[in-house]
């Protein structure tokens, strides 16, 4: 693949999220009909999960340290 193929901006909050396995991507459907889909391959799905795991324990932690 090679990079990112499409920019965008999205706000996402508590909503649907689902996923299908096609062969050697994954498409993930985000908010529904009304949402968006992602594809991606085994390592862009790699890539995105250790920055998320990141993203999330930077996150708890600092709302850990706003609540002291």
């Amino acid at each position: 693949m090679g990079g990112t193929k499409v920019g965008t901006w999205v706000s996402m909050d508590e909503c649907s999220i689902s996923y299908t396995v096609c062969q050697d991507e994954v498409e993930f459907e985000i908010g529904g009909q009304s949402g968006f889909d992602l594809f991606t391959t085994e390592a862009g799905l790699a890539k995105l999960v250790a920055r998320a795991t990141d993203a999330l324990r930077e996150l708890r932690e600092l709302r850990a340290q706003e609540e002291q």
